[in-house]
Formats: C-alpha cells, sequence, structure tokens
C-alpha cells in the first residue's frame, strides 16, 4: 500500500506543477472518482450502520454518501499538500476567528488547539503554521510504513510531531507550551485509556480521554476548540473562545467541550469521520473500554492473526480494508494506460491492419468476415474487433475507441495479477506483483495499442487462475470458469487459446501425481462450454466459405507460424531471452535469481504450476520460426509474481537473499544499457530521415532510464530498499508521461499518414481513385482513407495513374526527385502526395 501511496504521490508531483486552477481540478477530480469506488465497497456499509446507530433519525444512506465524498477530498489533499504553494492553501483552507487564538498567547504561554475527526482535521496545523503560530501536533501512529507516510505530511510545513506512542507526551507537550506553542490534538482518540470521563453524546454514555485537561490543567494554558468543515471544496477552521481548566472544574469543562462538538456533529453530520465498524460502535456506546489486544486489532485494521476472533460485522470493514490496495492499484493502472490513449493515430503496422478490420466492420456490417481494403480475409478470429465496434458504438469512431479494450484488459490483467499472486502466496507479493506486471515495458505498450494481444493474456490467465483456485478449494464451478475463459480465447486467437492452459493443467497434474483428478474437473461441460461458445464462428465461417476457410484458418493462424515465417517476422532461436529482457525491463534483472529460487522450491503448488505454463509456452514460441514479442505475453504476469515473491521475501529477510539481490541490481546496468540501444535502433529504423529530430526527446528518455536505475541500486546500496523497488515504477511513470506529452506527439508530426489522408478527403472528386506506390509497409494509408486503396507495382504504372488523372498517390518523399510531370498535393513527415 505503501508504495502505491508513493505512486500517486509522484503522479501529482507531476500535476502540480500545472496552473493552481488545473491541479486542483485535477486533484478534485481523482478525488471525485476515489469516492465513486469506495461507495460500491462495504465501507460505506458500515458508515451507514454508525449513522443508524449515532443518529438514528438522519438520512444514513445519503450522509454516508456525504462522508465519503469528504473523506476522499481529505485523503488526496493530504497527499498532495507536499506540492502545495500559499495560493493552493488558500483556494483550499479558510481559518475563522483567528482573533482567538492570538488573544490565547498574550498569556505569555501556549495553547491547545483541541478538534475530532472532522473535516480535514490533518491540515489545520500546517495552515496555523502558514499564518505565522509554532504549532506542535499530538499524535498516536504506530512505527508502520504507512503511517510514517501520513506523519511526513502531518509534519510539514515546520510542524512539530509528539508520537505518545514512543515519547512522553506530558513532558514534550507541557514544554512546547512553556515555548509559546500551539499543541494541537484530537478529543475524540485515546478512549481506551484507563484514565477517562464517560460524557454524554448523542444520547449515548460514551468514555473520552482526559489527558488533555490534565495538560491544560497543570499549565495553566487555554483551550481553544477548532472546529473543521468542509463547504464544497473549501476547508473552513472555526477557532472558538478559549477557556481554562482548574481543579474543580474539570467535569465541567469536558461536558462543555462534549456538548460543543456534539452540536457540531448534530449540524454537520456528514463532516465527522466515523470509520470505525459497527461492532466497535456499539461497544463505545455501550461504555465499554477495549482491552490492549483488542485496540491493537483496530489499529492494524484487523491483521490475519486476530481476523477469526472478531465477529462477522468486523468482518465486513476489514473486507474494505483489505480491498484498498486492489482500487489503488487498478486507479493507477488506469491512469497509466488511459492517459492520452486516444491523442495518437495508429502505428504501422499491425495497429493499423486490426484497426482497418475494425472499420470495415463497422462500415460494412459484417460481423463475421474480416475484410481489408474490400477484401474478404481470415487474418485472426473476431472477438477482439467485435469488442473494438462495441466501443465505437459508445465513443464513436476514434483511436480511444478502438484502443479502449486494450487498456480494459491491461487494468483487468493488473488485478487479475494481484489476485494471483496473493492466492499463491500473501497480499504482499500481490501488490509487489501488480505493480511489476503494470510496469513491465512490453506489458505497458501492448496495454496502449490495439492488438489482441493483451486480451488472450487476460483469457489464458484467467483461464489458469480459475483452475488453480478451484484446484485449492475442490468448487467446480471455478473449473466452469476456467473452460469459459478458454471459449472466449477461441475466437481471440484460436486453438492456441485452449491447448495452452489444459496443457498447463495436465503436466502440472502430471507432476502433481494426481492425474485421478481429471475426472473431477468437469470435462463433459467444459468441452459443451468450450463448443458452444468459442467454436460457433468457425462453423459458420466453414459454411459460408468451405475449404478456403479451413486452410487459412487451420495452415496460416497456426501450422504455418511454427512451418515458417509468417508476415516477415522471422528470429533466432534466442530471439525470446533478449525479447524478455528488454519487454520485461524495468525488472527483467530479477528474473535470473527469481527463477531459480522458484526451481528449488519446484514442489511446492503454485511454483510449480507456473513452471508448468512459462516453460512449455517459452520452448513452443521458440520453435515457431514466426518470431514477436508480444507472443511471450501471457507469461507477463507470471514472471511479474516471481519477481513479487522474490521482493516479498528480500524484503522479510534480507540477510539470507542479500547476494543474488546484489548481482541483480548490478545486471540492472546492462538492462538499462539494452533498452537505450534499443530506442536507438528503433528510432534509426523506423524515422531515419527524422533521427535528428528525435534526438532531444530520445536523451531525455535515457536520462529518465539512466536516473531510475541509478537511484534503484544507490538505493538498494544504501539500504533503503522499499525506494530501491519503488524507484522502477516511478520511472516507468516518468517515462510514460514524457512519451505521451512530449515524444509522441512529436513522433506523430512526422507521421503524416492521417493528416495527409484527411487532406485527400478534402479534395477528392467521385470518380477518383487513391493509390499508393513503393510506400512500404504502411496499412495506414489503407485504414485513413475512406477508399480501397490501389497498391502500383512499378513506376510505369504510377506514370500512368498520374497521366490519366485517376486520383491521387501517396509516394516515399525520397522518390519525389525520380518523378516528373506530377504535382504535390501535401507533404508531411516522409510521405507525400501526388496528382
Amino acid at each position: 500500500m505503501i508504495v502505491l501511496l508513493y505512486f500517486i504521490q509522484f503522479i501529482f508531483r507531476l500535476i502540480f506543477f500545472a496552473p493552481v486552477t488545473v491541479a486542483l481540478a485535477l486533484m478534485f477530480g481523482a478525488a471525485w472518482l476515489a469516492a465513486a469506488i469506495a461507495r460500491q465497497t462495504p465501507l460505506k456499509r458500515e458508515i451507514t450502520a454508525n449513522y443508524k446507530l449515532l443518529l438514528p433519525d438522519s438520512p444514513a444512506p445519503q450522509l454516508a454518501d456525504k462522508l465519503i465524498s469528504n473523506f476522499s477530498q481529505s485523503i488526496l489533499e493530504l497527499i498532495c499538500v507536499p506540492f502545495f504553494r500559499r495560493e493552493h492553501f488558500r483556494r483550499c483552507f479558510r481559518l475563522d476567528n483567528l482573533e482567538n487564538v492570538r488573544q490565547s498567547l498574550k498569556d505569555d504561554r501556549g495553547a491547545i488547539i483541541l478538534t475530532i475527526h472532522a473535516g480535514n482535521y490533518e491540515l489545520a496545523a500546517a495552515n496555523l503554521s502558514l499564518e505565522g503560530f509554532p504549532v506542535t501536533g499530538i499524535l498516536r501512529a504506530g512505527n508502520e510504513p504507512l503511517f510514517k507516510f501520513i506523519n511526513r505530511r502531518r509534519g510539514l510545513h515546520n510542524v512539530e510531531l509528539i508520537n505518545i506512542l514512543d515519547q512522553n507526551m506530558f513532558q514534550l507537550a507541557a514544554s512546547a507550551l512553556n515555548d509559546k506553542r500551539l499543541v494541537y490534538l484530537l478529543a475524540d482518540t485515546g478512549a481506551q485509556e484507563s484514565r477517562h470521563a464517560m460524557i454524554n453524546l448523542l444520547g449515548h454514555q460514551v468514555p473520552v480521554a482526559t489527558g488533555w485537561l490534565t495538560l491544560a490543567q497543570r499549565t495553566g494554558c487555554a483551550v481553544i476548540p477548532m472546529l473543521a468543515n468542509r463547504e464544497n471544496h473549501i476547508n473552513v477552521y472555526t477557532f472558538m473562545k478559549p477557556f481554562y481548566v482548574e481543579k474543580n472544574n474539570r467535569a465541567e469543562v469536558i461536558q462543555k467541550v462534549g456538548a460543543i462538538f456534539e452540536t457540531f456533529i448534530k449540524e454537520h453530520p456528514d463532516q465527522w469521520a466515523m470509520f470505525f465498524n459497527s461492532y466497535e460502535t456499539k461497544r463505545i456506546l455501550g461504555g465499554e473500554i477495549m482491552t490492549n489486544d483488542e485496540l491493537r486489532i483496530t489499529n492494524e485494521g484487523v491483521s490475519s492473526r486476530h481476523y477469526n476472533n472478531v465477529p462477522q460485522a468486523h468482518n465486513s470493514w476489514a473486507f474494505g480494508i483489505r480491498h484498498f490496495s486492489l482500487i489503488a492499484l487498478v486507479l493507477l493502472a488506469a491512469f497509466l494506460y488511459f492517459f492520452k490513449l486516444g491523442s495518437f493515430s495508429l502505428y504501422d503496422a499491425a495497429e493499423t491492419t486490426y484497426g482497418e478490420f475494425i472499420k470495415q466492420m463497422w462500415l460494412t456490417g459484417d460481423w463475421l468476415t474480416l475484410h481489408y481494403n474490400g477484401q474478404i480475409i481470415f487474418d485472426k478470429p473476431p472477438l477482439f474487433y467485435w469488442l473494438a465496434n462495441i466501443a465505437i458504438m459508445i465513443f464513436g469512431f476514434n483511436e480511444f475507441a478502438i484502443r479502449f479494450w486494450s487498456a480494459v484488459c491491461g487494468v483487468a490483467t493488473v488485478a487479475l495479477t494481484y489476485f494471483m499472486a496473493r492466492k499463491f502466496y500473501n497480499k504482499k507479493t500481490g501488490i509487489l506483483s501488480a505493480l511489476v506486471v503494470m510496469t513491465a515495458l512490453q506489458f505497458l505498450v501492448q496495454s496502449r495499442i490495439a492488438e489482441i494481444d493483451i486480451l488472450l493474456t487476460l483469457l489464458l490467465n484467467g483461464a489458469l487462475f480459475s483452475f488453480y483456485f478451484g484446484y485449492c478449494t475442490n468448487d467446480k464451478k471455478y473449473y466452469w470458469l476456467s473452460y469459459l475463459a478458454m471459449a472466449l480465447a477461441l475466437p481471440t486467437k484460436g486453438i492456441i487459446g485452449v491447448i495452452l492452459p489444459c496443457f498447463t493443467i495436465f503436466l502440472f497434474l502430471l507432476f502433481k501425481k494426481e492425474l485421478k483428478k481429471l475426472s473431477d474437473l468437469s470435462l463433459l461441460p467444459g468441452f459443451l462450454i468450450i463448443t458452444l461458445i468459442g467454436l460457433p464462428w468457425y462453423v459458420i465461417e466453414y459454411l459460408i466459405h468451405g475449404q478456403k476457410f479451413v486452410d487459412f484458418a487451420l495452415g496460416f493462424l497456426f501450422l504455418a507460424r511454427f512451418q515458417g515465417v509468417v508476415a516477415g517476422h522471422p528470429g533466432p532461436w534466442y530471439y525470446y531471452f533478449l525479447a524478455i529482457i528488454i519487454g520485461f525491463a524495468p525488472w527483467s534483472h530479477f528474473l535470473p535469481y527469481g527463477l531459480i529460487r522458484n526451481w528449488r522450491q519446484r514442489l511446492n503448488a503454485p511454483e510449480l504450476f507456473m513452471f508448468c505454463f512459462i516453460v512449455p509456452v517459452f520452448i513452443v514460441f521458440s520453435v515457431a520460426k514466426t518470431k514477436l514479442p508480444s507472443y511471450l505475453l501471457p507469461l507477463y504476469p507470471f514472471l511479474a509474481i516471481i519477481v513479487g515473491k522474490l521482493w516479498t521475501d528480500f524484503l522479510d529477510n534480507q540477510k539470507k537473499l542479500q547476494r543474488g539481490m546484489i548481482i541483480a541490481n548490478i545486471l540492472l546496468a546492462g538492462v538499462v544499457s539494452l533498452l537505450i540501444i534499443g530506442v536507438i535502433i528503433l528510432g534509426t529504423h523506423n524515422y531515419s530521415g527524422q533521427y535528428p529530430l528525435l534526438m532531444p526527446q530520445l536523451k531525455l528518455l535515457a536520462v529518465i532510464l539512466i536516473g531510475g536505475g541509478l537511484l534503484s541500486i544507490i538505493a538498494f546500496f544504501i539500504k533503503a530498499y522499499r525506494l530501491s523497488f519503488a524507484a522502477l515504477p516511478i520511472m516507468v511513470f516518468g517515462l510514460t508521461f514524457v512519451l505521451v506529452t512530449q515524444s509522441l506527439p512529436l513522433v506523430e508530426t512526422l507521421k503524416g499518414t492521417k493528416e495527409l489522408a484527411a487532406k485527400v478527403s478534402s479534395v477528392i472528386k467521385p470518380n477518383e481513385e487513391i493509390a499508393a506506390y513503393n510506400t512500404g509497409n504502411r496499412p495506414g494509408i489503407v485504414f485513413y482513407n475512406n477508399l480501397p486503396i490501389i497498391f502500383l507495382q512499378s513506376e510505369k504504372e504510377l506514370q500512368g495513374f498520374i497521366a490519366h488523372k485517376r486520383g491521387y498517390c501517396f509516394v516515399i518523399k525520397s522518390e519525389l526527385a525520380q518523378l516528373k510531370n506530377v504535382k504535390v498535393l501535401a507533404d508531411q513527415g516522409d510521405l507525400a502526395v501526388v496528382y
């Protein structure tokens, strides 16, 4: 969870470079999204239950919605406060009745600011400090990373902190008051202490702590109640008139304070943070004091070692806590994959090829047979294209709609990786594994482009995880889910979508010596599910097109890739070793050590199951003559789990794994070097003529790569291990941000196809045609033009096309000098249109 919070902070660090209005709008927009998600969790149910207990006549569900919205805004403000300047504070906070604070400090001593968990009470101290008041905050916080993260924000802007769990609160607070400081604390916390008083609150006798009473009495300082209330996006801090505590008026003072806050709660019930579970609320209302063990359970959010001892009402709140990490992971992945997703034209050649299939399906209304450039083609099964056309119905025909399902599948696979790793091992491994797969470069790219590999990855891993879950629980419905995923993989990528998971399951049971369990796998229902869902398209296409379809589907889509090179994608036997090193970066340097450790533990079910998928798939695709980096994408979730488990074990026991992790970090330098070389080769190969224009961008990307790699290595060797891990995803987020905001817009000006096609569409006449000559593998010319493209095979054909004024022709700009009697309509990048 702490790594996720640092990611979110990094994202908002970038956002807060924007103008104040824009940054705050994005911050509150993120808060709105977080609140919308939180309302769908058991958190709302628990808050609603609390309102019904404490304010039985109130509209509890509506108040719960408002409270979640307020709390989400407060959380985002707390995350972003390191980036706040005075203008941000001025727009988000207002301090009323500050004269009461100034009056109290005239007594030549400090004052106690007393508040409750309402509004954004967290940042009251920072606002007071910015107004020139010296402030010390008293808090109760453990040494867990999450508390440390929060406390760093509480201590910003010259606010001092006193942690009552490891410091002498009375001594330090009294010293601060003698130094004329404001001591800031909460009245509705610490009721579990042995020193407490009972007050009437909302018709109930409830225990409250009395430490602040003793502090005020002994120091003679003023006590100033502070009310924190949110009015839309403005936090209003109201400072009440001060009062003093004496030996004979303690009971009167505590009742007075209770009345002040009770009135506030009744007037603003949506401001009071009621995030305890309803079981705990009932105990507090009954006047019971929690034991130390019970208090530890509450503070830890119901840890696993206490979970089974807590009543069921507590469990539902624990459900919300446990799934906060998943929600944060999904939000991060969504930002990474959806940010400016539709801002750039499709890329040649795979994206524009698939885009043409989608376009033709949209234009022709033929959802069965694919078309390319006006011709029937059986290049791929249609499920991805069906989904894309559904997105077009919602978002219109544009790049965002065409890429939409890739991003959705990427986010879903991140969540699936979290669940798989959590089932295999534990929650920490789930979080780390999800972060690894989310930021692996090949997975990131595939989640942002319109290709089918990311959908296949989701379905294959969904099939495998469903089987494994059914295997562990003996629940047959998970086997049916596994068959459903295979059935959907069949019209996604063909028979391989069934063969790979089935072979993995067979190998797993074989090595476990449990082949007899095959009879428990509901094979007949599974066969029916796959047949009824996965095969109808193949049957219909065969009935329509006959043997021609069979020859192509079985030959081209499957056997041909193993017998020869298809579509110009050859590669040596070691191709996928290099592909994994670059594609799985910046995590590939951990794979050798992680795989060795997994091999040593191969008798364990999770390790064996992963190897039964990774090894055969790697061997099968290495043997195939046709090779593409994306073919190994289905392995990435399992590879991420291996790396996530390695890091989990290392963080729990650094000494045992120190040597292997040192070697892995040294390998990182080689991975970064290969990435830089790969970027240079990509730039020189795809944009050789414009390479000098790309050089500043390539240098910037290289600086981010080298900087992130160095930060990770240095942090590791100074034993800042969490930073060493976090540096790599942060580096990927930085690379993505620079790419989509700077590099890709520049590349867009070099592509030219979309703009030139729009120019042609604006001038072409009904009887004219569009041609292409010697443009190489550029399906974008087909996709972005409204008419079928005529591909001219020789300069003679081109001259004849121009001489007869048949229309417009796309050519490479370098060909212009050799062409005679042609006019240039427009040019961009390395393309031109002549007529």
